[in-house]
């Protein structure tokens, strides 16, 4: 705990004025609580805080601001020097400025000649006259860039709590961080609260107030900066006062006003999507966007966190019918014969089926070029055409079976499995973004997440994991242990510099990142599949067994499955 009594002051500030101590300022006697009028005891910032400011005349104007005889003292310095410390006035519910403190210098600017005084609808003091307190719980302000950026840009906006000291002071009992910031940008005044508490409630004071101050979710920041972008604020004031940067702030605003998030919050107005989210679905051409639209206005609000998940799918297929197109045209510009899922020969046979009378597989290149049975089609959601043989036997081909015994799969079973694959497509790309987010270098991760991550590794050892018994220090993994780390594999891949100067919880990170890796290389389109080819449903080591354990300890670090993986974890058939 802090033993020693400090007191705040602008550490490098050269003084502009100094100004005579004057007595305290009584507010009116209907108030509840006198306010404080302070005057600089050390050197203040060369340019004080700026304040909105209201006619003298205004003020004047009605009997409730009485004023006394001017003080010729406190005149001559402010004609001199103008009011340095703002007046607090409030407005009541008729419309009338109140005077709460400041009278003085109210009378002293009218006998100046001053047209106009500045004003707070806060209580002001500055932070000059304050003192840290002795017993401050918080040893380590942690006044970031951002924090102090937006007290530059704002001021502070919460009064702090202050208590009369024995020595006649005044002491911060909540506020340290928000009087730290304020010291740090450069900010002559703080808004305060001025309290009368015993030693033991001013130490309770500073717990509660600390332990139960709940910062704000993503989400409901998100609804912040998109209700300024509605008031048209300026992009430097947002982001001064968010802690994020103007870039960030501009596509903010840029992905919130474009069409297809505007017709999305249109069909739910009370979905909040985040960046990313935004950005991907302003991607999408306007058939893709009415597909993401609507599958979210169904039940992305039933299921927000399935969101993400809805929206790759579109740009999925949206990429995936791009591909298509193009390998079409390429397909027509060689003359190819290309046909329709549903117009397929009956007899007609992929490639890998078919050998040639000594018993070879060829290539697409030589069956298109020698075989006249040639013909294309595009299955499903395929990002290209699949070449195959109208009549193996009429051209001389040899049908090998390897799926013999199994009934050949109807037109919509074909499609099931077909969008099946590209749901489960989807709901990777999901979970490999969130990964790469969760061990992000740089991520700063609470108690909880290490408690998690203590879980998450001690629950793979003991259970022996099947993905890590077989695929545990494979070079085949490396590329996706790269991919959630944010690496590239030939470049930044070392061990050594991934631990130098690692705090014990990225160590922690780094140690479950290999077992994490295993279970994606596991997790394969076929973990969805319950016909067999992800193995028996309950089987040892079969896919979907191996996908369930990986999705149970992604659970275990907070990640919140998709439907196709829910269907997985829950031992049932996926449906879309």
């Amino acid at each position: 705990m802090n033993t020693t009594k400090t007191t705040a002051r602008k550490k490098a500030s050269p003084a502009r004025t100094t100004r005579k101590k004057t007595a305290p300022e009584q507010a009116p006697a209907v108030e509840q609580a006198p306010a404080v009028e302070q005057a600089p005891a050390v050197e203040q910032a060369d340019v004080p805080s700026p304040w909105p400011t209201l006619p003298v005349a205004e003020l004047l104007a009605h009997p409730v601001n009485r004023l006394g005889a001017a003080d010729p003292e406190l005149t001559a310095d402010i004609a001199e020097h103008g009011i340095q410390d703002p007046l607090h006035i409030t407005r009541r519910s008729d419309g009338v400025f109140r005077v709460q403190d400041g009278l003085r210098r109210l009378a002293a600017a009218q006998a100046a000649g001053l047209e106009s005084v500045p004003y707070s609808p806060l209580p002001q003091i500055r932070v000059s006259a304050l003192t840290a307190h002795a017993d401050n719980l918080r040893e380590n302000l942690r006044l970031t860039e951002a924090f102090v950026g937006s007290i530059a840009e704002r001021g502070v906006d919460i009064a702090l709590i202050i208590v009369p000291g024995e020595d006649g002071s005044l002491v911060v009992v909540d506020g340290h961080r928000r009087l730290g910031g304020a010291v740090e940008a450069g900010r002559t005044h703080v808004p305060y609260q001025l309290t009368e508490q015993d030693a033991a409630a001013q130490v309770l004071t500073m717990l509660s107030t600390a332990v139960h101050r709940e910062p704000l979710t993503k989400n409901e920041q998100m609804e912040g900066l998109f209700a300024l972008a509605d008031l048209g604020v300026a992009v430097e004031v947002v982001a001064a006062a968010s802690g994020r940067t103007q870039k960030e702030i501009r596509a903010t605003a840029e992905a919130y006003r474009s069409a297809p998030v505007q017709s999305l919050r249109k069909a739910a107005p009370g979905l909040t999507l985040t960046l990313d989210q935004m950005a991907e679905l302003g991607e999408l051409d306007s058939e893709y966007e009415r597909a993401a639209i609507q599958d979210i206005t169904q039940r992305g609000q039933d299921n927000p966190n399935d969101i993400t998940w809805m929206i790759k799918r579109a740009k999925n297929r949206q990429s995936a019918d791009r591909s298509a197109a193009e390998h079409r045209a390429t397909l027509e510009a060689a003359n190819a014969r290309i046909r329709d899922e549903d117009e397929r020969p009956e007899k007609s046979a992929r490639l890998h089926c078919l050998r040639d009378a000594k018993g070879k597989s060829f290539s697409n290149e030589w069956h298109a070029t020698h075989c006249r049975g040639a013909l294309w089609i595009r299955f499903g959601e395929n990002d290209g055409y699949t070449q195959l043989c109208a009549n193996p036997d009429l051209y001389g081909h040899r049908i090998v079976q390897p799926n013999e015994g199994r009934p050949r799969r109807t037109a919509a079973e074909n499609a099931a499995l077909k969008s099946g694959n590209s749901d489960w497509q989807a709901a990777t790309d999901t979970r490999r973004a969130w990964l790469t987010d969760y061990l992000a270098k740089g991520r700063k991760y609470t108690a909880a997440d290490v408690r998690a991550m203590q879980q998450a590794l001690t629950t793979a050892m003991l259970t022996t994991c099947p993905s890590i018994s077989g695929r545990f220090g494979d070079h085949r993994t490396r590329p996706v242990l790269c991919e959630i780390l944010g690496l590239k594999l030939a470049t930044d891949y070392d061990p050594a510099a991934l631990m130098k100067r690692a705090s014990a919880a990225r160590m922690l990170a780094l140690s479950l990142a290999p077992v994490l890796a295993c279970g994606e290389m596991d997790s394969t389109k076929e973990a969805w599949r319950t016909d067999g080819t992800g193995g028996t449903e309950d089987a040892e080591g079969s896919r979907r067994a191996k996908a369930r354990a990986h999705l149970a300890l992604l659970a275990l670090l907070g990640y919140k499955p998709t439907p196709i993986e829910r269907a997985v974890i829950q031992g049932k058939p996926y449906k879309r």
